[in-house]
Parts: C-alpha cells; sequence; structure tokens
C-alpha cells in the first residue's frame, strides 16, 4: 500500500508532493486549491453560495487570500475507505 498526493481531482504519482495553497473561512469552512488564482475563485464562489448577505471588492478578496492563506498537502492512503474512522483494533 502506498501514498498518494491528491490535487485538483487527480492522482498524482506516488510519493510526489504537491503544493496546494488552502484558507480556513470564518464559518471554519476549509478552502483549498491549487494556487491563489484557483483559491481566488473557489473562495468566490464559497462567499456567493454560504454568504450572500457578505459584499467584498475583488481587491479584499485578493487582499485576504495573501493574507490567510497557508500552504496545504492531502495525502490520501490508497486502498482506506475514507468512511471509516481512525482507531485501534480491539485484540
Amino acid at each position: 500500500m502506498g501514498l498518494l498526493t491528491y490535487t485538483d481531482k487527480r492522482w498524482t504519482n506516488p510519493g510526489r508532493e504537491v503544493q496546494m495553497r488552502a484558507l480556513l473561512c470564518s464559518c471554519k469552512h476549509r478552502l483549498a486549491a491549487s494556487d491563489n488564482e484557483a483559491l481566488l475563485k473557489a473562495l468566490l464562489d464559497h462567499l456567493s453560495e454560504h454568504h450572500p448577505v457578505m459584499t467584498f471588492s475583488e481587491e479584499q478578496i485578493r487582499e485576504l487570500v495573501a493574507a490567510r492563506s497557508y500552504k496545504y498537502n492531502e495525502v490520501v492512503v490508497v486502498g482506506a475507505n475514507p468512511e471509516e474512522e481512525f482507531g485501534f483494533e480491539p485484540y
């Protein structure tokens, strides 16, 4: 069983790390994308869908992404069931 890195809904080669950008919204929803431009689009979509009363200019949102985004790697174990909870097996 090997590790694969998942980004932009594509599987990459095992062991290869792919840098992503992420941002945590004030509603505690984590947005992740391949770069700041994709993260900007994801944030615009999130704001229009989940926070329609909040109004920001595109420049304000660009500043928000530049100030609050961080590097993010999501690693998925091949063969793992994401529905299962992690825990110790009883003997």
